[in-house]
Parts: C-alpha cells; sequence; structure tokens
C-alpha cells in the first residue's frame, strides 16, 4: 500500500505527524525542529522517508533528542503505519541528527533467511497436504507466504 500524501489548500504537501516510539509500542511523543523532508514511496523497494532533526532551531530544543536512536521506531499518524528509523549524528556546522526511516513490514521481513524453501514449485506442488500459497490470504491463512515460515 503506497503512502497517501496530503496537500494543503495551496497545493502545498503537508508534513505528517511523527511519532518516536520503542518497539514495544510506548510512545515518547511528537518530533519537532524537523527540516528536508523527503519521502521516497515505490511498488518494488520499501517506503523510506529520511528528514533532519536540528537539536536547537530558532531557541527551541528538541525534546526528544536523547531519545532518537538507531532502531527505534516512528509511527505516521496519517499512514497509520510503523518506521524503523536509522540515526546519523553531524556536528559539523550546526548539531543535528539526519534520520533514515524504513517501512517496518520491510524491515522486520528481509530479516529472515530462507534457504532451501521450495513455494509454488513442482516440487511443492507435488505435496499431499499442497496449498496454493500467496503472499497474505486473510480468508485463507493457510495458504499464506507469512504463515508458512
Amino acid at each position: 500500500m503506497s503512502l497517501k500524501i496530503k496537500f494543503d489548500t495551496a497545493n502545498q504537501p503537508e508534513m505528517p505527524t511523527l511519532i518516536l516510539s520503542k518497539k514495544s509500542g510506548d510512545r515518547f511523543g511528537i518530533i519537532n525542529n524537523i527540516s528536508d523532508f523527503n519521502v521516497k514511496d515505490s511498488l518494488n523497494s520499501p517506503s523510506e522517508f529520511t528528514f533532519v532533526v536540528h537539536k536547537n532551531c530558532d531557541g527551541s530544543l528538541c525534546v526528544l533528542w536523547e531519545e532518537l536512536k538507531d532502531f527505534r521506531l516512528i509511527y505516521v499518524n496519517e499512514w497509520e503505519r510503523y518506521f524503523e528509523i536509522k540515526v546519523e549524528l553531524d556536528v559539523e556546522d550546526e548539531t543535528t541528527k539526519t534520520i533514515t526511516a524504513t517501512s517496518m513490514q520491510e524491515k522486520e521481513l528481509s530479516n529472515i533467511l530462507l534457504f532451501g524453501v521450495e513455494i509454488n514449485t513442482e516440487k511443492d506442488i507435488s505435496r499431499d497436504d499442497y496449498v496454493a500459497t500467496v503472499l497474505y490470504d486473510s480468508q485463507n491463512s493457510k495458504g499464506s507466504l507469512l504463515n508458512r515460515l
């Protein structure tokens, strides 16, 4: 499912609400002092976005600065999706953190290594208990790839 970007009355993209979370689902709060927000979304690669968080911006301190760490999650309220983050610290001109957030589904599934798995091949089809396998089927969990792994 692709990301839906909302536009304001001036036809400018609206900034989504970024909520920093732990993997347990506990939420820290909304990330402030954000700039350079870029979204990359296509059907053949994971949804991803990047942005820069400034430690200090116009006299305002980023409240969640210390909590912005690798492998934390960002929940985007408007998209109803979680993203796992990678953080790079930059102290050259100004103290900033560049955040790369990748869709949680692809991050988790990319950690599973499959060796010798036969799915919908001739060898798989010849089994007595064969059920055609699809990526996800809410009606028939036996045929879901996620349930076979």
